[in-house]
C-alpha cells in the first residue's frame, strides 16, 4: 500500500507539472502576439496579474490551476467575438436592397404581388442608413407587398434641408421605377398608392413634405414617435437614448462623448473627446477608424456603409458652431406650417408607451382641429422610442451582459486614442430573438391593416 500511494503521488505531481507548463506556454504566446480582434485602451501603469487562458465566462475551479488544459476546453464566445458578430451582422445589407438615385429600394418577394409604395424617412442619426437601422421593420413591410423607398438624409438643425434631401431622392428613384412592372400582378410602380412613413424626426420630415406650398400627394401618412421639442430639450434626450443603446453594446465609455457633442458642450472627455475631435477634423475619418472596424471583422463594403453616419456628424458640428442651436422651423413654426398647409387626409399616429420623448398627443390634437377633411387614427403599442429600430441580429438575444474589458495591443491605435476603454458584451444564450420578430410583426400588421393591404 505504501508503494502504491507513493506512485499515485508521483503521477499527480507529474500531471500538475505538465499542466503548468502548458499554461505558461499559452500565456507567453498571448503576451507576444498582437491579438487581431482586441479593442484598445491605454496600458495600465500597474503590471497585469497573470491571466488565465480559460475564457472569462467559463466555470472556474477554486484551485488556480485549471483542471483541464486550455487546448482541451470547448470553444467559448469571447467578448470581442460576441461584439464582432453583433456589429458585423448589424451592418450586413441584404442583397434584396438596391440603391437607386441615392434612395434604398426594397421590393416584395418575387411571389408577392405589389400593393403599395412606402416612402420611408427614419429618425435622427439613424436616418442616414435606413436600409440598416430599420432593416427588420422595412423587410417585414416588403413581405406584405410594399415597395419600400427609404430615403437617407443627414440629421441637421435645418429640417428643411432634411426634407429636401428626402423628397429629391424619392422623386429621382420613383422616376426610375415608374415603368417597372410587378411580375405577379402586372401593376406598374407608378399606378400604386403612395404612403409616407416617418419615425421620430422622420415624422417631422413627412409633415413638412405635406405642408409646404409644393406639398406632395399621399394616400396617407404613418407618423411614429412624433416629437417636436426645442433643441435644448431634444438633443440631450436623443443622446441619452443612443447612449443607453451603446451601453447595451458595451460601448458605454464612448457614450459621454456623444452626449457632450449633442448637448453642444466643449469636449473635455479625455480620450473619448480626442476621438470625436479626430473624427470631425480628419478629412478622411473612416481611414483613421478602419483598423478598429476591421478588428471587428467588418468588410471594406461594411466600413464604407458608415460614411453617411460620419459625414452627418461633421455637418451637424458645423451647424452647432455657427450660432445658437435651434431647429428650423422651430416647434411653434412647425405647428403653424401644419395648421396652414397640411394636406394628407388619412393619418395613423403610433406611439410607444415607454417612449420618454414622444409628443404624439400634441400632433393628434392639432390634426383633429384642422378645418379640413383630415382623418386621424391613434394607436398605442408597448415598447420604447427605438422599437422600430429593433433588429434580429444573427438570431442572438439582444439582451447582453457585461464582459471583461479587452485591451488592444495595436500601438498605432493606442497612440491615437490613449485611454479609450471599450467593454464589449457577449450575447446571452437565454433565448432566440423570437420576441423581437414578434414585436415587429405586430407593428407591421397594425400599419398594413390600416393601409388596407
Amino acid at each position: 500500500e505504501s508503494v502504491l500511494s507513493q506512485k499515485k503521488s508521483e503521477l499527480r505531481d507529474t500531471s500538475k507539472s505538465i499542466r503548468i507548463e502548458k499554461i505558461n506556454d499559452v500565456e507567453k504566446t498571448a503576451e507576444t502576439k498582437n491579438a487581431p480582434s482586441s479593442y484598445f485602451m491605454a496600458p495600465s501603469s500597474q503590471p497585469e496579474p497573470p491571466r488565465s487562458p480559460v475564457p472569462f465566462d467559463s466555470p472556474r475551479s477554486p484551485d488556480p490551476i485549471s483542471p483541464i488544459a486550455p487546448e482541451e476546453m470547448p470553444p467559448k464566445a469571447t467578448p470581442v467575438s460576441g461584439l464582432r458578430n453583433l456589429v458585423s451582422s448589424f451592418l450586413s445589407i441584404s442583397d434584396d436592397w438596391e440603391e437607386i438615385e441615392g434612395a434604398w429600394v426594397l421590393r416584395p418577394p418575387s411571389d408577392v404581388p405589389w400593393k403599395a409604395v412606402v416612402h420611408f424617412t427614419g429618425g435622427a442619426f439613424a436616418s442616414s442608413i435606413p436600409q440598416i437601422t430599420y432593416n427588420l421593420f422595412l423587410s417585414r413591410l416588403a413581405s406584405r407587398g410594399v415597395v419600400v423607398v427609404a430615403t437617407p438624409y443627414a440629421t441637421r438643425f435645418d429640417y428643411g434641408i432634411c426634407a429636401d434631401q428626402a423628397i429629391s431622392k424619392f422623386n429621382a428613384a420613383a422616376h426610375v421605377l415608374a415603368a417597372e412592372t410587378d411580375p405577379v400582378s402586372g401593376h406598374k410602380f407608378a399606378s400604386l398608392p403612395v404612403y409616407g412613413i416617418g419615425h421620430s424626426l422622420g415624422s417631422v420630415v413627412q409633415l413638412l413634405l405635406n405642408s409646404r406650398s409644393q406639398g406632395i400627394a399621399r394616400e396617407g401618412n404613418v407618423l411614429m414617435s412624433f416629437n417636436n421639442k426645442p433643441a435644448s430639450e431634444a438633443m440631450p434626450a436623443i443622446s441619452s437614448l443612443i447612449g443607453g443603446e451603446m451601453e447595451q453594446m458595451g460601448l458605454g465609455s464612448v457614450a459621454p462623448m456623444l452626449q457632450s457633442f449633442l448637448s453642444g458642450r466643449n469636449f473635455n472627455l479625455g480620450s473619448a473627446g480626442m476621438m470625436l475631435n479626430n473624427l470631425l477634423e480628419n478629412e478622411d475619418p473612416l481611414a483613421t477608424f478602419s483598423p478598429m472596424l476591421m478588428m471587428l471583422g467588418l468588410t471594406p463594403d461594411q466600413v464604407e456603409t458608415l460614411t453617411p453616419v460620419v459625414d452627418q456628424l461633421k455637418d451637424l458640428s458645423a451647424d452647432m458652431s455657427s450660432g445658437p442651436m435651434e431647429f428650423n422651423p422651430t416647434p411653434s413654426q412647425l405647428v403653424s406650417l401644419v395648421s396652414n398647409g397640411y394636406n394628407t387626409r388619412r393619418n395613423l399616429l403610433v406611439r410607444f408607451d415607454s417612449d420618454p420623448i414622444d409628443q404624439t398627443p400634441a400632433i393628434e390634437s392639432l390634426l383633429r382641429v384642422l378645418n379640413r377633411d383630415i382623418r386621424v387614427k391613434s394607436l398605442t403599442l408597448n415598447g420604447g422610442h427605438l422599437r422600430p429600430n429593433a433588429q434580429n441580429i444573427s438570431n442572438m438575444s439582444q439582451k447582453t451582459r457585461p464582459a471583461e474589458t479587452v485591451t488592444s495591443q495595436n500601438p498605432a491605435l493606442e497612440e491615437q486614442f490613449p485611454g479609450l476603454e471599450v467593454t464589449p458584451s457577449v450575447a446571452s444564450d437565454d433565448g432566440e430573438n423570437a420576441n423581437v420578430v414578434e414585436d415587429m410583426e405586430e407593428l407591421v400588421t397594425n400599419v398594413t391593416n390600416w393601409m388596407g393591404i
